[in-house]
């Protein structure tokens, strides 16, 4: 194989590489607008009376209507299918520490991508010398 037929294999990889990169930064991106929202929702739980009445989800678009009777605490899934009964304080501590784990991760990727988006121009431009 030549050296131009090695450029070319290596220019496609990078971009296979990055369309495996910007992927998983999408999902990164969902999962810390999902981590939010929770928060948010979880805020403002904390702000209704109990007894208070609200929809509750089954699957998507499937909803029950049931009333709030502990506006203090959630049961929180900690692994292993084990749930406990935490505060909602303490609820969002922990997913503020999780949303700052995604948004490390976001930080990695999007640098990674910069390095495969420098990688796929010198390449590029590589290839165009010597068409």
């Amino acid at each position: 194989m030549d050296n131009q037929n090695a450029r070319y294999l290596q220019f496609q990889q990078v971009q296979e590489q990055l369309q495996h990169f910007n992927a998983f930064l999408e999902e990164l991106l969902g999962k810390k607008q999902n981590i939010l929202g929770i928060i948010k929702a979880l805020e403002d739980m904390s702000k209704t009376k109990p007894g208070q009445k609200m929809l509750v989800p089954l699957s998507n678009g499937i909803f029950v209507e049931s009333s709030i009777q502990n506006t203090a605490e959630v049961i929180v899934n900690v692994g292993s299918d084990v749930c406990v009964k935490k505060p909602i304080s303490e609820t969002i501590k922990l997913l503020r520490k999780r949303g700052a784990d995604v948004q490390k991760n976001i930080a990695e990727i999007e640098e990674a991508i910069e390095q495969l988006r420098g990688m796929e121009l010198q390449l590029s431009e590589e290839l165009q010398q010597h068409v």
